[in-house]
């Protein structure tokens, strides 16, 4: 299996067998997440846990990350585990256990790191942008669209 370890410094990726366990793979004990979960893995666990696909994407980070979204001048907060992606805070952030954005208006928004006019890729692992872990601060606005 292709497993793309993710951390605060980018992605490394390593082919296993299915039968090792993930500290055998990794090389030693770490803390891994998989991919938007809020639990850590079990390092004892085999590769195979990981499910029946050909590939998945754990990251390495020490605990869960406290995400505060900042939208129409309200801030809402939750934690996260690291390898959860902007994908899955934005649907939590839209969502009803959000600010509860209608459908048509959700569509358009998009999230970013306060100050930044670049949106944040859904894949990214929000460990990735909290490298000491801990907490994430992101703006929740309309995504820039180009008249034509």
């Amino acid at each position: 299996m292709r497993i793309y370890v993710h951390d605060h410094e980018g992605v490394d990726v390593l082919d296993a067998d299915r039968d090792r366990t993930l500290a055998d793979v990794l090389g030693g004990p770490s803390v891994l997440w998989a991919e938007d979960r809020d639990e850590p893995l079990d390092t004892d666990a085999t590769v195979s846990s990981l499910g029946a696909g050909a590939a998945a994407h754990v990251h390495k980070g020490n605990g869960l990350i406290t995400v505060t979204v900042s939208y129409n001048g309200r801030d809402l907060s939750r934690s996260f585990g690291p390898g959860s992606t902007i994908e899955r805070v934005l649907a939590w952030a839209v969502g009803s256990a959000g600010f509860e954005v209608d459908p048509e208006t959700a569509h358009d928004l998009v999230l970013r790191l306060p100050g930044q006019t670049e949106d944040l890729d859904p894949g990214t692992h929000i460990g990735t942008l909290a490298p000491n872990g801990g907490e994430l601060a992101l703006d929740l606005l309309p995504s820039a669209r180009f008249a034509g």
